[in-house]
């Protein structure tokens, strides 16, 4: 059976690593930081005998009134359909053309007589 170097050699250096109390080799090195502050001495408690009575709040100046909401505009009334326009009346018929007056017959003793000149 044939083995591979790279295959031995990253488990066992991990574990001559772990025996020597190094740490892993995928930990994280930790880095040193400054010391912390010490925590400040807390405050003494004020003694509550030597403090003044403290000032009431004044009241809030009340402010101007808020306008109050103007009422909607009623809505329109719709404007009302038009009416239809009525049907035109129809052209009456024309009246016929009265029938021209016949020609009086002519009158006999005006007419000269056949024959005759004027």
């Amino acid at each position: 059976m044939v083995m591979f170097a790279s295959t031995l050699t990253v488990p066992l250096f991990a574990q001559g690593v772990h025996r020597l109390g190094l740490g892993s080799a995928l930990d994280p090195v930790p880095v040193p930081g400054p010391d912390p502050a010490p925590d400040p001495a807390p405050d003494p408690a004020p003694d509550p005998a030597s403090d003044p009575a403290p000032d009431p709040a004044p009241d809030p100046a009340p402010g101007p009134a808020p306008d109050p909401a103007p009422d909607p505009a009623p809505d329109p009334a719709p404007d009302p359909a038009p009416d239809p326009a009525p049907d035109p009346a129809p052209d009456p018929a024309p009246d016929p053309a009265p029938d021209p007056a016949p020609d009086p017959a002519p009158d006999p003793a005006s007419d000269p007589a056949p024959g005759r000149g004027k």
